[in-house]
């Protein structure tokens, strides 16, 4: 199964969520990349949604990344991936969809109902 990648998009969906998030608690960058053991550059690429400014490759941060992140932040991972987590859910529904479909299986009719 291929690892999914952020989109371009949900990267900068991300980014505007942190920086939000940073704001509002009135944390400066320099304080929540030292808090987080993220440096000053890596904070300020995810901010815009990127993970390398040359090659403009979207964000995809590490999990150890982001609960560090979200514990410097006071919050959870959830809050802090909000913008993610719907495009996300769906992305995992599908591929279950697609390997079930390819073991000659019907999808489940309720998946995304349940959701609720």
């Amino acid at each position: 199964m291929p690892n999914p990648r952020p989109s371009a998009e949900q990267a900068v969906a991300f980014g505007a969520r942190l920086r939000q998030l940073r704001q509002d608690r009135h944390f400066s960058l320099e304080h929540v990349a030292l808090e987080s053991d993220i440096s000053l550059q890596h904070l300020s690429l995810l901010e815009r949604g990127l993970s390398d400014q040359a090659k403009q490759t979207p964000a995809n941060p590490r999990l150890g990344a982001l609960l560090r992140l979200a514990q410097t932040l006071e919050t959870d991972i959830a809050e802090l991936i909000a913008p993610l987590s719907g495009s996300l859910l769906e992305h995992a529904e599908q591929q279950v969809d697609d390997a079930e479909r390819q073991a000659g299986e019907e999808p489940h009719p309720n998946r995304r109902a349940d959701r609720g």
